[in-house]
């Protein structure tokens, strides 16, 4: 029957057999898709995927009342990801807590909750946990994952006031930027949020202003609850160290289609800008600061989209973690004062 279609014919079948097939493999894949990567799949299947995500994200998050803050429902499922009884991503947690076991909370955005990462033993907290305990073999750890996608600095903390302090973590772990929010705020305000490329126009104290009062407001609310902070670096996929060609190449995958107005050139700057404050700010409050983004490489083995973790990903940067809070004169310090098995 296929041999007596006409050329025309064949060739529209053949088309409406390969997105058939492209639905459905984006219908029943695994996978999920970031909203960042959407720009490769066209506009019509961007579109189901956006409102296949935020149906998801209304299934497993509420507001909480008063505070506005954007919370995992308990025992809820973001995708793979499987909130426990208290609304983290990770093990359940002893009621009372074991006094002998030292409790990390991990904070920050869907870079920290790393759901593309599974199972949960995966993920970058998760490993980063197991690698402490085999730096300090004396020691026991677990953790607790916080993060939320789109938190930003100032929720970060509300959060660790209504909801992070109530486990009484021994050790908080914070990956917090605020740039991509801040981004598309001053592109609104100067009418260029639709591009072109290159369009906005911004300052340091324009992009930074706010985030330099929440992030030490931050800190210091973490060592007020006798917790030792760690504040952690960011990064993306697109780095200064590549080639124009690379970062070309990345910019045309998808790496920047959510900000248009932008260019790779103030985009690396801009995050320049914000890891050199997280430095500043770490060294005036005295707290440990890991610098991470040179040992995990700005690839696509180690990256899905712009900022997201693959496993590798996320496995380098747990090993890197360990291996500098191990070797942290600060950290070592803290971790001994408070705890014995550390010795």
């Amino acid at each position: 029957m296929f041999n007596r279609l006409t050329v025309r014919q064949k060739e529209i079948l053949t088309g409406l057999c390969g997105l058939t097939l492209l639905l459905g493999l984006f219908a029943g894949s695994k996978i999920p898709v970031d909203i960042e990567q959407l720009p490769f799949i066209g506009m019509h299947l961007a579109e189901k995927q956006q409102q296949s995500f935020d149906r998801k994200m209304k299934n497993a998050f509420y507001t909480q009342p008063g505070t506005g803050l954007r919370l995992a429902i308990p025992g809820a499922k973001y995708f793979p990801v499987q909130f426990n009884s208290r609304g983290f991503r990770g093990p359940e947690l002893d009621d009372p807590l074991d006094p002998d076991v030292i409790h990390i909370g991990y904070m920050g955005s869907s870079l920290t909750l790393d759901r593309f990462s599974t199972p949960d033993e995966n993920s970058w907290p998760a490993l980063t946990t197991q690698y402490l305990g085999q730096a300090f073999p004396g020691c026991q750890f677990t953790y607790q994952n916080a993060g939320i996608p789109g938190a930003n600095s100032r929720k970060l903390v509300a959060m660790y006031k209504e909801v992070i302090s109530g486990f009484k973590p021994d050790i908080v772990v914070v990956m917090t930027d605020d740039r991509k929010a801040t981004l598309k705020e001053l592109a609104s305000q100067s009418g260029v949020r639709a591009g072109p490329e290159d369009a906005l126009d911004f300052t340091r104290d324009e992009l930074l202003s706010q985030y330099k009062q929440d992030l030490p407001h931050l800190l210091d609310t973490i060592k007020k609850s006798d917790a030792i902070p760690v504040l952690l670096s960011f990064s993306q996929v697109i780095r200064e160290n590549q080639s124009s060609e690379e970062q070309n190449r990345l910019v045309q995958r998808g790496g920047l289609s959510r900000l248009p107005f932008m260019s790779v050139e103030k985009f690396l700057r801009s995050a320049r800008w914000y890891n050199e404050i997280n430095q500043e700010v770490a060294a005036a409050k005295t707290v440990t600061y890991i610098d991470w983004h040179g040992a995990v490489p700005g690839t696509r083995q180690n990256f899905l989209d712009l900022r997201h973790f693959k496993s590798r990903g996320s496995a380098r940067l747990a090993e890197v973690l360990a291996e500098k809070m191990k070797n942290s004169p600060l950290f070592t310090k803290e971790l001994v004062s408070r705890f014995g098995c550390a010795k």
